[in-house]
C-alpha cells in the first residue's frame, strides 16, 4: 500500500546509514570538481530542532566514505523536497558554480526546473510569465503571508523593498492523469524563495501534492476549483484532497497528512561551466515515492519526455530587469 511507502520516505536508523545510502545509492555526477546527489525526502539544508539529520553533519561522514580530500556545500533543494544536490570537492568548487549561474543571468536563461504533481489542472500551460510578490501582514501579529500578483511593480519601487520580489518562469504540463483532475507539472522558475513553487502552483488552481503550506488558498465548490483569499489562512494548515484523489492513493479523509511533498529539482543548466565553454546539464530522475503516485494516479511517464530545451527569459517592458531579485538556488 501506498502509505506503508510514505510511511518509509524520508526515515533513516542513524546518520551513518543515511550516509551510506547517499553515498551507494544517490551519487549522480562525480567529475569538474563536483558531486552530484540525488537528495531524497526529509533532508535538511541546516541543522534545526525539527530536522533529524541536516547536510552539515552529513558531508564530513560522506567526505570520509568516498575518500575526497575536499567536500563542501554548494546548492540543495528544501528539507522536504527532492533532486540535485550539488557538492563541491574542490575550494573553487562553489565560485565556479556561482560563475555559471550568473552567465545564466547574463543570458536570461531559466536555468532549474522542477517536476511537480498536483491536485487539479493548471489553468495556465505552456507560457513565460513574468510575476511580483509581496508580503501581507496581519494586523496585530507578527505573521506574514506572501502574495503574488501580476500587476507588476516598477523597478524603482522593487529595488527600494527587501519585501518585493519578482519572479520570471516557464510552466509547460507534461501529462495529465487519466484518472481525473491532476498532472505533471515541469516549472522553470528564475527564484524559490518564499515558497514560490507551492505559491504558484496554488495561484494556478492546482496546488502540490503535499503541500500543507499554501494548497488553503484553492478550495473546491461543486466540483470547481476556486481561490481562496491568502487573508483566510487557517491556524493549523492541512492539505484536502480531491476525494477521487483520496481513493486512488488509499487514503480516508484526514489522512492526507502522511502524503510526502512531491516537488523534484530534476535539471539544472550550469551555463559554460566545462572549460569555459560547454554547459553543463545535470538531470536526477524521480524518487520512487514520486513515481509510484504517478502510477496511482494513472499519469503515465510512458513515452514522455522531459523537457530538454532552454527557456530564456523575454521581457515585455523597459520595467522588467531580468534575474535580478530573488534567489537562484
Amino acid at each position: 500500500m501506498l502509505k506503508n511507502l510514505y510511511s518509509k520516505v524520508g526515515v533513516w536508523k542513524n546518520r551513518s546509514e543515511l550516509t551510506s545510502y547517499l553515498a551507494n545509492s544517490c551519487v549522480l555526477y562525480r567529475d569538474h570538481g563536483l558531486l552530484v546527489i540525488n537528495k531524497p525526502f526529509n533532508l535538511g539544508i541546516s541543522p534545526s530542532t525539527q530536522n533529524e539529520f541536516s547536510l552539515p553533519e552529513i558531508i564530513p561522514e560522506l567526505k570520509d566514505i568516498l575518500q575526497l580530500p575536499y567536500l563542501d556545500y554548494i546548492s540543495s533543494p528544501e528539507r522536504f523536497s527532492t533532486g540535485l544536490l550539488i557538492l563541491g570537492t574542490t575550494p573553487e568548487s562553489k565560485n565556479l558554480v556561482k560563475r555559471a549561474k550568473n552567465r545564466s543571468k547574463s543570458y536570461k536563461l531559466l536555468h532549474q526546473s522542477y517536476l511537480t504533481l498536483t491536485d487539479g489542472f493548471p489553468r495556465i500551460n505552456n507560457k513565460f510569465e513574468t510575476i511580483d510578490s509581496y508580503k501581507y501582514a496581519y494586523s496585530g501579529t507578527k505573521s506574514v503571508e506572501p502574495v503574488l500578483t501580476r500587476n507588476l511593480y516598477s523597478k524603482t519601487k522593487l529595488k527600494s523593498s527587501k519585501s518585493l520580489l519578482r519572479y520570471y518562469l516557464f510552466t509547460e504540463t507534461l501529462v495529465k492523469s487519466s484518472l481525473g483532475q491532476s498532472a505533471l507539472v515541469c516549472v522553470s522558475p528564475s527564484s524559490i524563495e518564499n515558497h514560490f513553487i507551492q505559491l504558484y502552483m496554488s495561484d494556478l488552481l492546482s496546488p502540490v501534492l503535499g503541500d500543507f503550506l499554501y494548497s488553503y488558498r484553492v478550495n473546491s465548490i461543486n466540483g470547481y476549483p476556486t481561490k481562496v483569499s491568502h487573508t483566510s489562512s487557517p491556524p493549523n494548515k492541512v492539505q484536502k484532497l480531491s476525494p477521487w484523489i483520496l481513493n486512488a492513493l488509499g487514503f480516508n479523509p484526514g489522512e492526507e497528512y502522511i502524503l510526502p511533498k512531491h516537488i523534484h529539482k530534476y535539471r539544472i543548466i550550469l551555463k559554460q561551466f566545462i572549460s569555459g565553454k560547454d554547459d553543463l546539464v545535470l538531470v536526477a530522475p524521480p524518487p520512487d515515492y514520486f513515481m509510484e503516485t504517478c502510477n496511482a494516479l494513472k499519469v503515465s511517464f510512458d513515452n514522455i519526455k522531459l523537457p530538454i530545451r532552454e527557456h530564456y527569459i523575454e521581457p515585455k517592458s523597459k520595467e522588467i530587469e531580468p534575474l535580478t531579485h530573488g534567489q537562484t538556488n
